[in-house]
């Protein structure tokens, strides 16, 4: 086992274990003696993964099984895990595992930091961008009246479990999806880590174990180095929204036919486009862009169904913002982000961004 170990908000640092061992028995010899433990827990992984389950259950734990869909990122998804917590009179020496994507870790890691004013909690993130983005950062969070991310907190979990392992099952067209999260830092951040996992990616079409370890493991250290730089996203970290300003607007309204990374991946496409327009960037940022979509075999075209103006009305609801200017992570080049008095963001004009969008159809 590997360990890494990452900048917390409220901890001086905790740390992120990578496990590449098949049955997961290292996980339960990480974990601390507890009157109760509560899993928050995928409900698709109870089938796809039953000696994991079966060792929870060996060891008392209330598996608290959760459909990992938007409308539970939610209050209502808050509610079903206060609800089956407190119906066994629980004490802060209890602790909460969150096992399943970053929907499940954000989830499950704000129930517990409001569960008595905090219990422990602890992440086995099963994705690839639970993995190497959403379980790493202090940051959780769930949706409200129609935004991303809009009530949330910093806190930080005792522990990060990661095992690419629990990848082997998924199909390649969800990892290739999910892959966005660390191209996208990559993109914004590091010109030459860049280049080296495009070449990659091929290798993800086997869904070897190795060489998921291998790219999970860089990924990790990517996101750590932000972190490490500035873990509010006040400054430099701002390169971890690269393509979630519309990419978030966008899965809003479709979250039912587009996932995550690919509404992220269609937003990359525009912010490339209006970096363009703005004069930041050469044509092709638009071309390399079009090509890592195409890659991934993500889509790089808007679904027709979408209306612009309701796209653009969403970007209102970005927690970025301010003053009623829409602000974009936008790139002069690979691995170089622009500039705006020294605050690596822009404000892009409301007819730049119409015209990225339309153009996105």
């Amino acid at each position: 086992m590997n360990t890494i170990y990452c900048r917390g908000y409220v901890k001086h640092s905790y740390p992120i274990h990578l496990s590449v061992q098949a049955e997961f028995d290292d996980f339960f010899d990480l974990l601390p003696p507890s009157q109760n433990c509560f899993v928050v827990v995928d409900e698709k992984l109870l089938e796809l993964f039953p000696k994991l389950v079966l060792r929870l259950k060996q060891s008392q734990a209330r598996i608290i099984p959760i459909a990992c869909t938007e409308q539970n990122k939610s209050l209502d998804g808050l509610t079903m895990i206060f609800e089956e917590v407190f119906s066994h009179k629980p004490n802060r020496d209890d602790i909460l595992i969150a096992i399943g994507g970053g929907l499940i870790t954000n989830l499950g890691g704000l129930a517990a930091s409001l569960i008595m004013r905090g219990m422990r909690f602890y992440y086995v993130p099963t994705t690839l961008t639970g993995q190497i983005d959403a379980s790493i950062g202090s940051k959780q969070a769930i949706n409200y009246s129609g935004a991303k991310n809009w009530l949330g907190m910093y806190n930080d979990p005792e522990f990060c479990y990661v095992n690419p392992n629990f990848l082997t099952t998924k199909p390649i067209d969800e990892l290739n999806s999910e892959m966005i999260e660390g191209v996208k830092l990559c993109l914004a951040t590091d010109k030459q880590l860049f280049y080296r996992v495009l070449d990659e990616i091929n290798g993800f079409r086997e869904r070897d174990p190795q060489s998921l370890a291998s790219f999970v493991e860089k990924m990790i250290k990517a996101k750590v180095a932000v972190v490490e730089r500035d873990l509010l996203e006040e400054d430099y970290g701002m390169s971890m929204l690269y393509g979630h300003t519309l990419g978030h607007a966008i899965e809003m309204l479709d979250h039912e036919h587009l996932s995550h990374g690919e509404a992220v991946g269609l937003g990359m496409l525009a912010a490339a486009r209006m970096a363009c327009k703005l004069g930041l960037a050469k044509e092709s940022l638009i071309t390399l862009h079009q090509q890592i979509l195409q890659k991934l075999g993500l889509p790089a075209v808007i679904p027709g169904h979408l209306v612009p103006s309701e796209i653009y009305a969403k970007l209102g609801h970005n927690k970025k913002n301010y003053g009623g200017k829409v602000r974009f992570v936008l790139l002069r080049d690979v691995g170089e982000m622009a500039k705006n008095g020294g605050e690596y963001y822009t404000v892009v004009p409301e007819n730049i961004i119409m015209q990225s969008i339309k153009e996105g159809f």
